[in-house]
């Protein structure tokens, strides 16, 4: 966090000119969440250790509390000025340093306590200004400089102990506290770093020009920073200086295996390892305000005049995003435990929630069998992958919009874990899409796919077929699922598809009218494989029954011989009716032994016979029979 430095910097700031950014990806995502506006520039901000809240403190004398979903803040508290901020790992307790008091809320923005620095002669000193807080991570202790004391207080705001800085009368300025409070170091103006241990003793103090201090989580190290930048000892031996920096802000490893250093003079930030000054890497970053290490050391955060930067541990520029305004800087950056989620605080008033997170992937997606009977259990199977090996939060199916918590079965997350959900269905066909959310908040889901069918034991399909003017119906009786049912009346041919579960058993017993259609024989194909079955009949149809074993879809086609009538009856008629004509028109010239005049009364009946069929195709069979029957009384001599 950057603090009392910053706060000086705000008071003394200059006009600025207007400028956009926008965001540069590198090899991970790095991507601006949201962006809420203060009333103030904002030079101070912390985060939760899994990136789930965000305080932040601003200069329009307001704290902010938010939640990582939403850039609308869930609480607000006006305090006046407001200096710095510090949130436990579990966002249970913000400690505030405020104008002349520290204050205590919680994450609910109820205000548990408030109190003024203490002179340990003097009692309260109500004019001070409170330059900065520390809290324990369980909340238990606060720790706060201002003027020339630190006081420790208790999570109840019982004031633990109070004690001058080495080098009074010379104000405080940092502070930074060990995981449990068992060490507190404090920086002065004089350049002084002390450091005390929860009984308020004073172990050691030493003028090393520094500003800003930060602990290792067991204060083993203690890294300080401002006219170079040092690495000490617990017991206050120096293990490494690196005095090529000026204005330097930093920070160190949990363990202390790392420190990061920010140079506001030459615009760079540095990476050192515990061991040596020697830098592990640099880069130009321009001029810096605040740098942060995430817990797993995985990535650094580095803040300032240019832009907000996110590196890996070994270098790698990640992502970064330009300032809005040139000339206003970043002033405070924090980022979250596994480095997914980074914090910052500007002086164009905004605070910024960026992600590094990438998101999940859902791969082969399916579910089986694709076609199975109601008894039968489906399937569905998904691979999950993170590129950041974060584990899911969950991963479900919708079927037909009902979601199902899915199991995890096998696999790594950064290669490919399997994720299963089995279940029976009703009959009928369905619809199942895959979503997923991993733990840091990417999400992703797939497309909506098709399947499975689900066939009830037995099904009764009915089909209509048309011949000429009439409609009959073929019957199917079946435990399979069929479709694309057809007729060629022309090759005498049925054809339909069957579905059904795979290595399962199906059958079909075919119903066919003899009426209209006979084979003799039948011939069946499956797949244009003839296929053996079983021919029954009785009166009036033809059964025929086939079995089969599905190993995938088929295709079956039944070819009869013939189909009833082979002509139409509007033929049919028509020759008839020219039969009798010419035999009539022939009795009546052999009678009058008269053959040359048959070739005129072949004409004229001829041209009736046309007439009559272009009558008869457009009269129902009823009364082309009638016609023909006088017709034929007619033609009786």
């Amino acid at each position: 966090m950057r603090k009392a430095l910053v706060f000086i910097i705000f008071i003394l700031a200059t006009a600025v000119v207007f400028r956009w950014g926008c965001v540069y990806a590198g090899g991970s995502a790095f991507v601006l969440q949201w962006t809420f506006t203060t009333g103030g520039d904002v030079f101070s901000i912390d985060m939760s250790g899994n990136g789930s809240y965000i305080v932040a403190a601003s200069s329009d004398y307001n704290v902010y509390f938010f939640r990582r979903e939403s850039p609308t803040p869930l609480w607000s508290y006006s305090l006046g000025v407001v200096v710095a901020v510090d949130v436990t790992p579990d966002a249970e307790f913000v400690a505030v340093a405020g104008e002349h008091k520290v204050f205590l809320f919680n994450n609910r923005g109820v205000k548990l306590w408030e109190s003024y620095l203490y002179d340990p002669m003097q009692g309260k000193i109500s004019g001070a200004y409170v330059r900065d807080v520390a809290i324990s991570i369980d909340g238990q202790y606060v720790a706060a400089v201002g003027s020339y004391v630190l006081c420790l207080y208790n999570h109840t705001g019982g004031l633990v102990w109070t004690v001058y800085t080495p080098s009074v009368p010379s104000y405080t300025y940092d502070v930074a506290m060990s995981s449990d409070a068992s060490y507190i170091a404090i920086t002065d103006s004089d350049g002084v770093v002390s450091l005390f241990n929860r009984n308020g003793e004073l172990l050691w103090h030493k003028p090393l020009a520094a500003a800003f201090v930060a602990l290792s989580g067991d204060g083993s190290y203690i890294a300080v920073s401002g006219e170079g930048a040092h690495l000490l000892s617990r017991d206050g031996q120096i293990v490494w200086s690196y005095l090529n920096v000026g204005g330097a802000v930093i920070d160190i490893a949990v363990d202390g295996s790392f420190v990061v250093v920010g140079d506001y003079d030459s615009g760079k930030t540095y990476v050192f390892g515990r061991e040596s000054n020697v830098t592990i890497w640099s880069y130009p970053t321009g001029q810096v305000d605040d740098v942060a290490i995430s817990r797993d050391k995985n990535k650094i955060v580095s803040s300032g005049l240019t832009g907000i930067y996110l590196f890996s541990i070994t270098g790698e520029l990640l992502g970064s995003y330009p300032t809005k305004y040139e000339g206003v800087s970043y002033s405070c950056a924090a980022i979250s435990d596994r480095g997914i989620y980074i914090a910052a605080g500007s002086q164009d008033r905004n605070v910024y929630l960026f992600s590094s997170n990438n998101p999940p992937t859902l791969t082969s997606g399916k579910v089986y069998p694709l076609v199975g009977y109601e008894n039968a259990t489906f399937t569905f199977e998904v691979i999950y992958k993170d590129a950041d090996n974060d584990p899911p939060a969950y991963v479900k199916v919708y079927i037909d919009g009902v979601s199902h918590n899915m199991n995890y079965v096998t696999g790594e997350y950064h290669t490919g874990a399997k994720y299963q959900h089995k279940t029976m269905l009703s009959p009928g066909a369905h619809l199942y899409y895959f979503e997923t959310l991993d733990i840091n908040g990417g999400y992703n889901r797939t497309i909506q796919l098709s399947g499975p069918y689900v066939i009830p034991q037995n099904l009764e399909y009915t089909f209509n077929i048309t011949v000429d003017t009439t409609t009959f119906q073929i019957r199917i009786h079946s435990n399979s699922y069929i479709t694309g049912f057809s007729f060629n009346k022309a090759s005498i041919q049925i054809s339909f598809t069957v579905f059904g579960e795979a290595a399962t058993q199906g059958f079909c017993n075919i119903t066919i009218p003899k009426a209209y259609i006979k084979g003799e024989p039948w011939t069946v194909k499956l797949n244009h494989t003839t296929l053996n079955h079983v021919q029954t009949e009785n009166q009036t149809h033809y059964f025929l029954y086939i079995n089969y074993t599905f190993t995938s879809a088929y295709q079956v086609t039944i070819e009869g011989t013939w189909v009833i009538p082979e002509f139409s009856s509007t033929l049919t008629l028509a020759i008839l009716m020219l039969t009798i004509l010419i035999a009539t028109v022939l009795r009546k010239a052999k009678r009058k032994q008269n053959f040359l005049n048959i070739f005129p009364t072949l004409l004229v009946a001829a041209n009736q016979w046309f007439i009559c069929l272009s009558c008869l195709g457009a009269l129902s069979w009823k009364f082309q029979r009638i016609l023909c029957i006088l017709f034929l009384l007619s033609a009786v001599p």
